[in-house]
């Protein structure tokens, strides 16, 4: 039996963004694995145990990312009036209800009303502090050595989650049929399938604004730099990328950057502005020619951190084009999976690309190499050069 009520489309916990996410969480995994993976994940920190197929780094950032927007959607029904009302309002039929999985972590009242569990796991911790502390777990777990990290800490959170994964399960058995959800499985073939790094609100409406903040933070010669050093480390056994917070970081960075490339060709979108980027540049291209000119009198060197290398001219020419043939469903789900066991083989000194397919090593490395070249473009055109005025300095 199942609470397929005429109006519960309406209701807000059916709504998105919840249980979209919440379908695309658990089928990922099932309740149970997902219980299991946070076993898995503590043994990593607290013993000196190794990798496994449960907890190797590339689970372990993915599932990382997952259990922080887990913690974010639910944090988000603290005080939710309507949320609670609508809980109360299919009380009779919960009870009736068969589950596939009983819940090892919840009371009799809480498996009754799962967002009494929920406002337990926010009593004395916000979204904020579980965030940081997912965070120092994740470190901690792809330092790949005995830690060193305070059980006070890791324990709570520990136990808070595997109640959240039950509540936040009982949440989706309680207001979705099964038929529904067969039919949002089946629908969610987009983007969020391929990864859980979704950009901030404000991008999404323009996902250019990612791809300048992205070339804002470094040039495009200092990413091919971090690029070829994660190539380096996953490539060769024994050897491992050297700070696996930077590398982490690079890797959410090229994931939001595929998203608004996915955007873009989903959307048709086309690059353009009706307002000064800054306040001393009118465009992104001009900030990002005046930095390289600062750049250059700093240092009395020409730079090439701008210019492009792997594009061929027609590319260079039409770099949208490029995003477009580059960018489809199919091929951002490889790049995902590639990008996955790049991180794995860069965390470990005892894994190598050379194990895996052709496809994931050379023409995954220089399809990201161009991609970065073309975002770059789209946002810059080229060349990159500074303009002078008759004094000789630059405008």
């Amino acid at each position: 039996m199942y609470l397929n009520e005429p109006n519960m489309k309406d209701k807000i916990l059916y709504s998105e963004p919840l249980f979209l996410f919440l379908e695309s969480f658990f089928e990922s995994r099932t309740v149970s694995k997902h219980i299991h993976f946070l076993e898995e994940w503590l043994q990593l920190v607290l013993t000196d145990k190794f990798y496994t197929k449960w907890n190797n780094p590339a689970d372990i950032l993915f599932f990382y990312n997952q259990f922080v927007e887990l913690y974010e959607h639910s944090s988000k029904l603290i005080g939710d009036e309507r949320a609670s009302e609508e809980v109360e309002s299919v009380s009779a039929a919960r009870a009736q209800l068969k589950l596939s999985y009983k819940p090892q972590y919840l009371s009799t009242e809480e498996i009754l009303n799962p967002l009494l569990a929920i406002q337990g796991v926010f009593k004395d911790y916000d979204f904020a502090y579980y965030k940081s502390a997912l965070y120092e777990w994740l470190e901690e777990a792809l330092n790949s050595a005995l830690s060193d990290i305070d059980g006070t800490e890791i324990f709570p959170m520990y136990a808070n989650t595997k109640k959240l994964i039950e509540a936040n399960w009982l949440l989706l058995q309680y207001f979705v049929s099964k038929d529904q959800q067969e039919k949002n499985v089946k629908a969610l073939i987009c983007f969020e399938q391929t990864c859980p790094l979704l950009l901030q609100k404000s991008y999404l409406n323009d996902p250019y604004k990612e791809i300048e903040s992205f070339f804002s933070g470094a040039s495009l010669g200092e990413y091919r730099k971090d690029l070829k050093d994660w190539f380096r480390a996953a490539l060769i056994e024994h050897v491992s990328f050297k700070r696996s917070s930077k590398l982490i970081y690079f890797h959410s960075q090229l994931i939001q950057l595929i998203h608004a490339g996915y955007l873009i060709v989903n959307n048709n979108l086309i690059y353009q502005r009706n307002e000064p980027y800054c306040s001393n540049a009118n465009t992104f291209k001009d900030w990002i020619i005046g930095v390289k000119a600062k750049t250059e009198e700093e240092t009395g060197v020409e730079t090439s951190n701008y210019d492009v290398f792997a594009l061929s001219d027609a590319e260079k020419r039409d770099p949208l084009q490029y995003v477009y043939k580059t960018l489809k469903l199919k091929k951002i789900k490889e790049i995902r999976y590639g990008l996955q066991e790049w991180l794995y083989c860069a965390l470990s000194k005892q894994n190598s690309l050379m194990d895996i397919e052709d496809q994931y090593i050379l023409k995954l490395y220089e399809t990201l190499e161009k991609l970065l070249e073309a975002f770059f473009l789209l946002v810059t055109g080229n060349p990159i050069k500074a303009e002078f005025n008759a004094e000789g300095k630059t405008l």
